[in-house]
């Protein structure tokens, strides 16, 4: 009977989010310049237009100062490299242009099916580079750490983790990251238990393991029609990365680090920037020495031109570093 009397209708509204710079400072101005200009257009006096003149003036400072104030601020909130430049590209728009953009399609399913079949031949092409006749064994250095189980979590420690983890929601949160944490009282013995029982085991939970895949532009201005252009960026559910950080903490407890890993390592990164020029030197080559004279001449030249031309907000002049194409390198080190 509701169907037949009252049709529904649609209608588009246009989501307005309200800019969080905006104070009520500004409002109450805002209330005042128009008044003032309804004021100017019922009497037409000069008197009148030259208090509207300098009530729009001094909003229009008022509003760029407060913008300003607030992009300052979280430009200085931003105390690691990573969080620096995620905010310039969220103030630039390259982020979402990048995430937005995807190849010409008529049926999404399809697309989804080109990109998983696309995804797999290629990891399968990288494994058949590998030979096992070309494996050799590489003796490393023994750790003097021991680590034979892991240790149980406690809810504390639970609860620590996840305040200083991001409060972001994957789709295959039951519920928001945000409402989590609202009734973290609640479910911390949940995930306690969950995390304990996955550490004690030795098992990571299968549906842990559920990840939504989702093709990104590797860089602006690509051919958007080409796959070979996408790279895959996974999303994982929460209480999969508060799992992944309970385990993770434990293992940089004892200094257990993957050999290979050298990311966000300034010192490991450093160590394998200068080992081949200490084998060229140890054997004693005098081309090698050349080249390594050569280059450190070319390095101090890049390091001198770089920190003419570098852009503000980008240094870390407490520790006298700089990030060079993602990694931190020391503005002046001994060479």
């Amino acid at each position: 009977m509701l169907d037949t009397l009252a049709h529904a209708r649609t209608k588009t509204f246009i989501d307005k989010s309200r800019a969080p710079w905006y104070t009520d400072e500004l409002r109450t101005e805002r209330r005042e310049l128009r008044h003032a200009k309804r004021h100017w257009s019922n009497s037409k006096l000069t008197d009148h237009w030259q208090i509207f003149e300098k009530k729009r003036r001094d909003y229009g400072i008022s509003l760029d100062d407060a913008r300003t104030d607030y992009q300052r601020q979280r430009i200085t909130d931003a105390d690691t490299s990573q969080k620096l430049f995620s905010l310039v590209d969220e103030m630039t728009g390259d982020k979402k242009e990048l995430a937005s953009t995807l190849p010409r399609h008529d049926d999404a399913s399809k697309l989804a099916d080109q990109f998983s079949d696309f995804f797999e031949e290629k990891v399968l092409r990288i494994r058949e580079r590998f030979s096992e006749s070309d494996a050799s064994v590489v003796e490393s250095e023994t750790n003097s750490h021991s680590l034979s189980d892991f240790e149980p979590m406690t809810e504390e420690s639970v609860r620590e983790l996840v305040h200083s983890m991001k409060t972001k929601s994957c789709d295959l949160d039951p519920i928001p990251t945000s409402l989590l944490k609202l009734c973290l009282d609640d479910v911390i013995p949940s995930l306690t238990c969950l995390i304990n029982q996955s550490l004690s085991s030795g098992e990571f939970p299968t549906v842990f393991k559920q990840a939504i895949l989702r093709p990104l532009l590797k860089k602006a201005g690509l051919d958007i029609n080409y796959l070979s252009n996408y790279r895959p960026v996974s999303n994982i559910s929460f209480a999969s990365k508060l799992c992944e950080k309970s385990v993770l903490t434990q293992l940089i407890h004892f200094d257990l680090y993957s050999k290979f890993q050298s990311a966000y390592r300034i010192l490991e990164w450093a160590a394998l920037w200068t080992q081949p020029d200490t084998r060229l030197v140890g054997m004693g080559e005098a081309i090698g020495i050349s080249n390594l004279l050569l280059h450190k001449e070319l390095r101090n030249t890049r390091y001198a031109l770089y920190v003419a031309k570098r852009p503000p907000g980008i240094y870390d002049y407490k520790r006298g570093n700089t990030v060079m194409s993602g990694r931190t390198i020391p503005l002046y080190t001994s060479l």
